[in-house]
């Protein structure tokens, strides 16, 4: 089974912690898929770098899972709506595989409605419901930590993951270096078979707004026949970039199956300590592994 990751959160903070063990070795995938850099530290390893595995709209249908840091799952793991049934499921097919951190999100076929915040009991994975969005901060194992201490403006040396699912009922986006969430945003990778755009008004102008500070990544699913990827900028704006991944693994239109040819993404998470301009390159990113969307 994987390793846990420790976990902390008060009850006045919206901010969650999720550490990685202690003497934690980092994962050297095979391959790559996208490569994206960060303004801030990563981590601590000699290459400054954390490997994300990123899957959604999986409905049923469990694959093996590459080696990475941390495993991102968008939503729609469940496919006949047996709920209780299909998180166990999930969480017996987490439990095979070893990465220390393990975030899934409830898609719209994942009972939406359930609001809070779980901990699967095999696998170790934090399963988010609806009823608001989760900022997770992804670091490094201190002893001295304060597990009280769930200061979002310190950010050094972590990466910040926010959560929305599908039902979250929030307006309120707090910056982040990466985003998770099962809707897309509107006129992004959301074109369905019928040629509609489907995806969500609130989260683009929340999250790429000139306003804003848009992250350097944001994943999601839900229209599996818009699997891809595309670089945005903000609304209004020439500098900051947002790589946008629609993960869906399931076949277009109703799931019926895994489509062998939308397999799982690695996405490597990199900083350039010698960038002292963090506006300029945040949210660029580089081709190591190009696979078939």
């Amino acid at each position: 089974n994987s390793t846990t990751a420790s976990s902390s959160s008060s009850s006045s903070s919206s901010v969650m912690k999720l550490c990685f063990p202690p003497n934690y070795k980092y994962a050297s995938p095979l391959s790559i898929d996208r490569r994206v850099q960060l303004d801030n530290n990563c981590c601590n390893n000699n290459n400054n770098t954390l490997t994300l595995c990123v899957v959604s709209d999986t409905h049923g249908f469990e694959h093996p899972l590459p080696n990475a840091d941390v495993l991102l799952h968008c939503g729609d793991f469940c496919n006949d709506f047996r709920h209780d049934k299909a998180e166990q499921r999930l969480d017996a097919w987490l439990a095979k595989h070893n990465h220390p951190i393990k975030i899934v999100i409830r898609g719209n076929h994942d009972a939406p409605r359930r609001t809070g915040m779980k901990i699967l009991p095999k696998s170790g994975a934090v399963l988010l419901g609806g009823g608001g969005n989760k900022l997770l901060h992804i670091q490094e194992h201190n002893n001295n930590d304060d597990d009280d201490d769930d200061d979002d403006d310190d950010i050094n040396g972590g990466v910040r993951i926010l959560a929305i699912p599908w039902n979250s009922k929030s307006s309120s986006f707090p910056n982040a270096d990466v985003v998770v969430s099962h809707a897309p945003p509107h006129g992004i990778l959301d074109l369905t078979k019928d040629g509609h755009h489907v995806g969500s008004k609130l989260l683009r102008k929340g999250l790429l707004s000139s306003s804003s500070s848009p992250p350097a990544l944001w994943c999601f699913g839900h229209i599996h026949e818009g699997r891809g990827f595309r670089r945005c900028h903000a609304l209004g704006t020439t500098t900051r970039t947002t790589l946008c991944v629609n993960a869906s693994n399931a076949n277009d239109g109703r799931a019926a199956f895994w489509a062998t040819k939308r397999p799982p993404l690695v996405i490597q998470l990199y900083h350039n300590n010698n960038n002292n301009d963090k506006n300029k390159n945040h949210g660029t990113t580089t081709t190591t592994t190009t696979i078939t969307p």
